[in-house]
This record gives C-alpha cells, structure tokens and sequence, in this order.
C-alpha cells in the first residue's frame, strides 16, 4: 500500500492563504487570510481519496478538503471580522472538539 499525501500545512486556494493552526486525527484549523491579515478560521474533516488513474496519469492516495458542497456538514468558517478574530478562533477549536469527539464514538461504535 501507498503512503496517503498530506494536505501541505500551507497552501493558497481562491486567492486566500491558508494556513494549518491544529490538527487531531482527520480535523484541522486553517488560518485563512491574505498579506498576514486573519480573516477566518476554517475547520474541516479531511477526507481521503484513493489512488487513482485520470488520463492514463496516476495519482496518489491522498488526503482531500471538503468540496463546496459539502460545507457546513464537513467544513466551517468562522469569521474573524463577524466574531471578532478571539472569539472566531475559540468556536473553532470547539468545533474541532465536537467532531473529533464524533469520530471516536464511531470508531468505538464499529
């Protein structure tokens, strides 16, 4: 079996930088901002997708963010300039709490 890729700790996407504040099992905190500047906290469960071959090309097992549909259900965003950036960051790490907490309960369950 292959090692899965890692989503990098620093990545830019739709011209924010993201960058990775806490991890536990599958959940993770990004900083999301621009020139230095917070503007949210995302929280999401990373996902996995399996090796694969698109195009006669090969692509790793790795591990994936939600997609936009799935936001809300597998993604939060918590804004800094809606909560305040404190405030933003501790709904952040309470939403981390709950899911990892979730993800046990379903590991202990099966």
């Amino acid at each position: 079996m292959s090692e899965l890729k890692a989503i990098p700790a620093k990545f830019r996407k739709n011209s924010y930088d993201y960058t990775l504040i806490a991890r536990e099992d599958d959940v993770a905190i990004y900083d999301q901002g621009r020139k230095g500047k917070t503007y949210a906290f995302e929280v999401v469960k990373i996902g996995k997708r399996a090796a694969r071959e698109v195009g006669g090309r090969q692509y790793p097992a790795q591990e994936k963010l939600p997609a936009d549909s799935d936001w809300g259900l597998r993604g939060k965003t918590y804004s800094a300039y809606l909560y305040g950036a404190m405030a933003a960051r501790r709904l952040a790490d309470d939403r981390m709490r709950v899911w990892v907490a979730e993800m046990a309960q379903k590991r202990l369950a099966a």
